[in-house]
C-alpha cells in the first residue's frame, strides 16, 4: 500500500529490511511449591522445569487462583528437568 510506505518512510523505517519479532513465549501454567528466604533474597519452586522448556531469564506472572490477583511476577534463576 503505498500510503503505509510513505508512512514507514517519514518514521525513518528501512522497507529492504527484515523485520525484527518477539519471541513467542509458550503458556505455561504451574504452581508455586515452596518460597525461601536466603541473604535477604526471596526464591520460590514452582512445578515447571526444562521439560515444559523453562529456561533461565525466563519472567513468570503470579496469579492467585481462587481470587485472580495478580501477587507478583519473578525472573528463572536456574531450571531442573522437572520440579
Amino acid at each position: 500500500n503505498v500510503k503505509e510506505t510513505g508512512v514507514l518512510q517519514e518514521k525513518g523505517i528501512p522497507l529492504n529490511q527484515p523485520r525484527k519479532t518477539a519471541l513467542s513465549m509458550p503458556d505455561l501454567k504451574g504452581v508455586v511449591r515452596s518460597v525461601r528466604t536466603d541473604e535477604g533474597r526471596t526464591y520460590a519452586e514452582i512445578s515447571l522445569g526444562s521439560q515444559q522448556k523453562v529456561e533461565k531469564g525466563m519472567e513468570f506472572s503470579v496469579i492467585d487462583q481462587n481470587e485472580g490477583v495478580f501477587l507478583g511476577k519473578f525472573i528463572v534463576d536456574s531450571v531442573n528437568p522437572d520440579s
